[in-house]
Order: structure tokens, then C-alpha cells, then sequence
């Protein structure tokens, strides 16, 4: 089809000629969050042409008209071909082939595409009716906790009571750290607290969560955590969906490790919206 262009349509042209413009000064400057707005918008923009002039109406009482717009819409998919191949190149790839297109490049950023015929058209990127990643993690429910005070357990030499508060509560949680910190070390520290593990009654104390640890066969440590009590403590990518409540075995199954001070979850580093969890005493090791 050819262009012959009204004014409206001049318009969405000239505008789309500014935002790839634009487009390629932020490739330049490696600015790649702006590439991605103005791509989002030229595509946006030339939906809305779209829409709005309906070819497939017209078509029926003004074939001139219906193919201008054609032109104009196949010439923006063209465009926003090119402008994605350096971040989806295999999805470019594909609409190229559709458009009975080879070796786009820089230089045909433009509304020069006539007289052509298209490739019939399928569907390249299907719906996703049901999310199916699912992982374990998000069945915790991790906060971060400050030690208000420590105790030593009534019935067991080698355990803590600690008085935690997890922002707005207080929860009694027995802890076995009398090997590695003495009560003094412990009182303030701000530190990651597993709030939805299953209660239990620990040698006569009732527990009502876990203190998290990374250690190793030399020492342990706590997980300590920027933020204030009760912010929540998550690793990005996974969307928290805390169980009611989960027992120590299901808990033991998640590989969290420390490496390096920090501490990770099949790679992925844990962190609070203030910044990354780390071992305390910079320890590495499984943490339980």
C-alpha cells in the first residue's frame, strides 16, 4: 500500500518520528529504562491509531483510506521491530519474517514501507491463562525482629528465651545461640525472624517462631536486618503468599545459604526494603 497521508495521520507520524529520536539518543547513552518508555509509548500510540481509524470498516466504502492506514500501521510495527532487536532479538526476528522483512537496520527507522505485502499473520505471543511458577519460599512469612531481652532457659544449658519484638508484638522465642553470643551481644540487634514456623513447646518454654542462622561447624550467626521490627524481609521475584503456618520440616527443605556475609535463596540474595540480610561475623554456611 502507499501513503497519502491527512492530517491526523502527519501528526501521529511526526510523533513517533520524535520518540524514536529519542530512542536512539538513550541506546546511545545506554539509558535503557527511556528506550523502553518510548518504545512502550510508540507502540501505544500506534495501537490507539489503529483503533481509532478502524481499516476494517472502512474498507468496506473507502479502500484508499484503509490503506494508508495500513501503511501507517505496518510502517510503526516496522519501526518498533528495529527498536527492539537489541533487547528481544529472537521476538524481532519472528514479526520481521511476518513482515516478509530481512536485515532491518538503524537506517530504515522510518515510514518509507510501501507497496509491500505482508506475510499472513500468526500468533507469536500467546496468553498466559494460569501463572505456574510456584515456589516454597512464599509460603514464609519473614520479619525482622529486635531483641528487647534475653533470658537463659529454665531447663536447658545450652538455650536462649529471647523477648523479640516484631513490630507491634512481642514473641517469646527460644533459641539455641548460648554457644555463640553471650545475652549482652544479643540485645538490640535487628534480626530476621521466621513468624509463621508452627508453636512449640521447647523443653517447658513455648516458642512462637524461629531466629534465623547461618553457620557452619566453627560458629553461628544471626541474620541481621536493616529496617525496623515487623518489615517484612523477601527475596525479589518471589511474591510472598505466607501459609498460616509451616512446620520446621518444610522450613528445612529451602536451601538458604550465607556466602560472603550475604544470604541467598537459589541465588537470589535476601533483603529488606532497606537493603541485603547478611550473616552476622561474616559466617558462611547453611542457614536454619
Amino acid at each position: 500500500f502507499d501513503i497519502m497521508p491527512n492530517g491526523d495521520d502527519k501528526n501521529v507520524m511526526s510523533k513517533i518520528r520524535t520518540l524514536i529520536k529519542e530512542a536512539e539518543k538513550s541506546y546511545s547513552t545506554c539509558n535503557l529504562k527511556n528506550v523502553v518508555r518510548c518504545i512502550n509509548e510508540i507502540a501505544a500510540t500506534g495501537n490507539k491509531y489503529f483503533q481509532e481509524n478502524e481499516p476494517w470498516k472502512i474498507v468496506k466504502s473507502d479502500t484508499k483510506r484503509c490503506a494508508t492506514v495500513l501503511a501507517i500501521a505496518a510502517n510503526i510495527v516496522k519501526n518498533l521491530v528495529i527498536l527492539l532487536k537489541p533487547i528481544m532479538p529472537n521476538f524481532s526476528a519472528q514479526i520481521e519474517s511476518q513482515l516478509r522483512l530481512k536485515q532491518l537496520s538503524w537506517s530504515d527507522l522510518n515510514f518509507g514501507l510501501k507497496n509491500h505485502k505482508i506475510a499472513k499473520p500468526k500468533i507469536i505471543l500467546k496468553k498466559i491463562e494460569k501463572l505456574a511458577f510456584s515456589d516454597p519460599f512464599m509460603k514464609l512469612e519473614l520479619k525482622i525482629g529486635k531483641i528487647r531481652e534475653v533470658f537463659d532457659h529454665p531447663d536447658a544449658n545450652k538455650l536462649y528465651v529471647l523477648r523479640v519484638d516484631i513490630g507491634g508484638e512481642i514473641r517469646n522465642i527460644v533459641a539455641g545461640l548460648k554457644q555463640n553470643y553471650g545475652k549482652r551481644d544479643l540485645l538490640g540487634k535487628h534480626i530476621v525472624v521466621l513468624t509463621n514456623l508452627k508453636h512449640a513447646n521447647i523443653r517447658g518454654v513455648k516458642s512462637e517462631g524461629m531466629v534465623l542462622a547461618a553457620g557452619n561447624e566453627k560458629d553461628w550467626g544471626v541474620l541481621l536486618a536493616k529496617g525496623k521490627a515487623g518489615e517484612a524481609v523477601y527475596v525479589e521475584g518471589i511474591a510472598p503468599r505466607p501459609a498460616r503456618e509451616i512446620t520446621i520440616k518444610e522450613f528445612s527443605k529451602l536451601e538458604l545459604v550465607s556466602k560472603n556475609g550475604k544470604v541467598f535463596y537459589k541465588g537470589f540474595p535476601l533483603r529488606t526494603a532497606k537493603g541485603f540480610v547478611i550473616a552476622d561475623k561474616n559466617i558462611d554456611g547453611r542457614v536454619r
